[in-house]
């Protein structure tokens, strides 16, 4: 299961890169394309630090629970 999810989330960032480079981060406004890029730039990092938990931190979460 960790394995696929790991997969699915370098699958999205991949996804997400993919789009702003086809510009479909961008708006008619200035505000707008700041809008939606701030939101495609707030996915990645959050699959990137998912991607980079090792096993100490996801311990200790398991231990808080």
């Amino acid at each position: 299961m960790t394995k696929v999810v790991r997969l699915m989330l370098q699958q999205r960032v991949a996804f997400l890169k993919e789009q702003w480079a086809s510009g479909h981060f961008t708006d008619q406004s200035q505000f707008g394309t700041a809008i939606q890029n701030a939101k495609a730039i707030g996915n990645c990092e959050m699959c990137d630090e998912i991607l980079t938990l090792d096993f100490q931190q996801l311990e200790g979460v398991m231990s808080d629970e």
